[in-house]
Protein backbone atom coordinates (compact mmCIF):
# COMPACT_ATOMS: atom_id res chain seq x y z
CA UNK A 1 0.00 0.00 0.00
CA UNK A 2 1.38 3.39 -0.98
CA UNK A 3 1.53 6.19 1.55
CA UNK A 4 1.73 9.92 0.87
CA UNK A 5 3.07 12.75 2.99
CA UNK A 6 2.00 16.40 2.97
CA UNK A 7 4.15 18.88 4.87
CA UNK A 8 3.00 22.32 6.00
CA UNK A 9 5.20 24.98 7.60
CA UNK A 10 3.68 27.55 9.96
CA UNK A 11 4.55 29.98 12.73
CA UNK A 12 3.12 29.31 16.18
CA UNK A 13 3.19 32.09 18.77
CA UNK A 14 4.44 31.08 22.21
CA UNK A 15 1.00 31.57 23.75
CA UNK A 16 -0.58 29.31 21.14
CA UNK A 17 1.64 26.26 21.67
CA UNK A 18 -0.32 24.73 24.55
CA UNK A 19 -3.77 25.21 22.95
CA UNK A 20 -2.40 23.89 19.64
CA UNK A 21 -1.06 20.76 21.31
CA UNK A 22 -4.41 20.27 23.04
CA UNK A 23 -6.60 20.65 19.96
CA UNK A 24 -4.40 19.02 17.30
CA UNK A 25 -5.15 15.35 18.16
CA UNK A 26 -8.87 16.13 18.33
CA UNK A 27 -8.72 18.03 15.02
CA UNK A 28 -6.93 15.12 13.36
CA UNK A 29 -9.58 12.72 14.69
CA UNK A 30 -12.26 15.01 13.25
CA UNK A 31 -10.45 15.10 9.89
CA UNK A 32 -10.12 11.30 9.91
CA UNK A 33 -13.88 10.97 10.41
CA UNK A 34 -14.39 13.18 7.36
CA UNK A 35 -11.59 11.60 5.32
CA UNK A 36 -10.52 8.11 6.45
CA UNK A 37 -7.57 8.28 4.03
CA UNK A 38 -5.83 10.51 6.60
CA UNK A 39 -3.66 7.99 8.42
CA UNK A 40 -2.14 10.30 11.00
CA UNK A 41 -0.17 13.47 11.62
CA UNK A 42 2.94 14.72 13.37
CA UNK A 43 3.79 18.16 14.69
CA UNK A 44 7.47 19.14 14.69
CA UNK A 45 8.76 22.15 16.63
CA UNK A 46 11.82 23.57 14.85
CA UNK A 47 12.61 25.66 17.91
CA UNK A 48 12.37 29.14 16.41
CA UNK A 49 8.58 29.53 16.41
CA UNK A 50 8.39 27.57 13.16
CA UNK A 51 6.53 24.28 13.16
CA UNK A 52 5.99 21.55 10.60
CA UNK A 53 2.68 19.69 10.38
CA UNK A 54 3.19 16.43 8.53
CA UNK A 55 0.10 14.52 7.39
CA UNK A 56 0.16 10.91 6.21
CA UNK A 57 -2.37 9.73 3.64
CA UNK A 58 -3.32 6.47 1.94
CA UNK A 59 -4.15 8.13 -1.41
CA UNK A 60 -2.42 10.88 -3.35
CA UNK A 61 -5.57 12.99 -3.78
CA UNK A 62 -6.70 12.74 -0.14
CA UNK A 63 -5.89 16.38 0.66
CA UNK A 64 -8.33 17.49 -2.05
CA UNK A 65 -10.97 15.06 -0.77
CA UNK A 66 -10.65 16.42 2.75
CA UNK A 67 -10.71 20.07 1.61
CA UNK A 68 -13.89 19.38 -0.35
CA UNK A 69 -15.54 18.90 3.06
CA UNK A 70 -14.04 22.06 4.64
CA UNK A 71 -17.47 23.45 5.55
CA UNK A 72 -17.87 20.49 7.94
CA UNK A 73 -14.73 21.33 9.94
CA UNK A 74 -14.97 22.58 13.50
CA UNK A 75 -11.83 21.62 15.41
CA UNK A 76 -9.71 21.73 12.25
CA UNK A 77 -10.61 25.42 11.88
CA UNK A 78 -9.74 25.99 15.54
CA UNK A 79 -6.35 24.31 15.04
CA UNK A 80 -5.64 26.38 11.93
CA UNK A 81 -6.23 29.52 14.00
CA UNK A 82 -3.03 28.73 15.92
CA UNK A 83 -0.96 28.22 12.75
CA UNK A 84 0.09 31.60 11.31
CA UNK A 85 1.40 31.97 7.75
CA UNK A 86 0.81 28.27 7.07
CA UNK A 87 1.99 27.07 3.69
CA UNK A 88 2.19 23.67 2.08
CA UNK A 89 5.84 23.02 1.32
CA UNK A 90 5.55 19.55 -0.14
CA UNK A 91 3.38 16.58 -1.01
CA UNK A 92 4.53 13.26 -2.39
CA UNK A 93 4.69 9.52 -2.18
CA UNK A 94 6.77 7.94 0.56
CA UNK A 95 9.25 5.73 -1.27
CA UNK A 96 11.38 4.55 1.63
CA UNK A 97 10.79 4.12 5.34
CA UNK A 98 13.45 2.89 7.76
Amino acid sequence: MSEYLTVFRAKVAGGHVEPLLEVEPKAIAEAQRLCPELLGADLVDLGDGTWLHMLRWSASDSVERLMARAEEFDLVHTMHGYLADAEQIGHGEVVSRS
